[in-house]
C-alpha cells in the first residue's frame, strides 16, 4: 500500500466524491473537497483507489463562527501565525483490503510529510466524538494526538415530532426578506463582545456553501419590525440541517422568543420533510435547556485533538 497526493484532475478526484456522496450522504463541499487549500492523500494497491484522506485549511474563520465550540481553542488556534493548520476532514477505507488504523496512519503520515516540507511547522486538528470514536481515540494518541480542547455538546432535534405552531407575539419570516442591516444588528447584539470582526463572520455564514435562506429566519417584532432572534441552517444532507446560529436579542429574553421560535423552527422543517437538525454547543446549561424543556437530546460530546511539529 502506498499513499499520494490527489489533484482534482486525477480520475480518482471523482471516485472520492462519490464516496463521499454514497458512503456518507454529505456534499463533497461541506468537507473543502474544492477548497484549492485542502489537500486530498489516496490510498492505494497496485494503482488502485482502496481509501483516502481529506485534510481542509483550519485557518479558515468559518471554522470559528456562529456556534462558538470554545473561545479560547479557537484563539490558541488563530495565534498560531507560523504554523500551518489542517483539519482532518475525513479518513475513509472502502475496500477493507486493510486495517483501517493502518490506512489511517498511511494518510496521516504522507501529510505530516507534506506539511512539514512546504512549512517545518504545522499542527493537524481532528474532531472525535466521545462514545462513537472512543476506540479510535488510542489510535491517534499513539500517532501524538493529544487532547486540546474542551468537549461541546452534539446535540439533535426530533423534528418529526414538532407540535402545531402557535404564535402570539412575533413575526417569523424567511432570511432572504429580512433587511440585513437588521439581521447583523441582532447578530451583533447576541455575539459581539468576542474577540472577532462580528459583521464579517455573520457574512460568512450567509456566503457558506449549503446555507438555506428560506428555511433559515428571524423573528420580528410586527411593531417596529426590528429583527428580535433569528436562526441560520445549513443544509448538510437532503433529510438534515445543521444550526449555523441561533440567539435571540439581549433586550428580548425572557418573552417567550425562544420556545415560539423553536416550535416555528419544528414546525417548518417538518413541514419540508427534513428528519433531522443538529446543533453543537459548548454550554453544558444550554444543553441541559433544550433536553429538558424541547425534546432535544444529546448525541455525543465532541473532543478536539491536535497533533503539532
Amino acid at each position: 500500500m502506498i499513499s499520494r497526493l490527489i489533484s482534482p484532475k486525477d480520475s480518482e478526484f471523482k471516485v472520492v466524491e462519490d464516496h463521499i456522496l454514497t458512503d456518507f450522504g454529505r456534499d463533497p463541499a461541506l468537507l473543502g473537497l474544492y477548497k484549492p487549500e485542502t489537500y486530498i492523500i489516496g490510498r492505494f494497491d497496485d494503482e488502485e483507489l482502496t481509501g483516502f484522506g481529506i485534510f481542509e485549511d483550519y485557518k479558515d474563520p468559518k471554522f470559528h463562527i456562529g456556534n462558538m465550540h470554545d473561545e479560547a481553542f479557537t484563539e490558541r488556534m488563530m495565534s498560531l501565525e507560523n504554523y500551518l493548520l489542517y483539519n482532518v476532514s475525513l479518513i475513509h477505507e472502502f475496500t477493507k483490503r486493510e486495517d483501517p488504523s493502518d490506512a489511517a496512519r498511511g494518510v496521516i503520515s504522507a501529510i505530516h510529510d507534506i506539511l512539514g516540507i512546504k512549512n517545518g511547522r504545522f499542527c493537524l486538528f481532528i474532531t472525535l466524538m466521545e462514545e462513537a470514536n472512543k476506540q479510535a481515540m488510542p489510535f491517534f494518541e499513539s500517532m501524538g494526538f493529544k487532547f486540546v480542547g474542551s468537549s461541546s455538546f452534539y446535540m439533535e432535534i426530533p423534528v418529526s415530532k414538532a407540535p402545531a405552531p402557535a404564535f402570539d407575539k412575533w413575526e417569523f419570516i424567511s432570511v432572504d426578506s429580512v433587511d440585513p442591516t437588521k439581521l447583523a444588528s441582532c447578530y451583533v447584539d447576541i455575539f459581539g463582545g468576542r474577540n472577532m470582526d462580528w459583521y464579517k463572520a455573520l457574512g460568512m455564514i450567509l456566503a457558506t456553501r449549503g446555507f438555506d435562506n428560506q428555511l433559515s429566519f428571524a423573528a420580528l417584532d410586527p411593531k417596529s419590525r426590528d429583527v428580535k432572534g433569528f436562526c441560520l441552517l445549513q443544509r448538510t444532507s437532503p433529510d438534515e440541517v445543521y444550526i449555523m446560529a441561533m440567539g435571540v436579542d439581549q433586550s428580548t429574553r425572557g418573552q417567550g422568543l425562544t420556545n415560539e421560535g423553536y416550535s416555528f423552527l419544528r414546525h417548518t422543517l417538518n413541514e419540508e420533510g427534513i428528519k433531522k437538525a443538529v446543533f453543537v454547543t459548548s454550554f453544558k446549561r444550554l444543553a441541559e435547556h433544550f433536553n429538558e424543556n424541547h425534546d432535544a437530546r444529546l448525541v455525543d460530546r465532541m473532543m478536539w485533538y491536535s497533533l503539532c511539529k
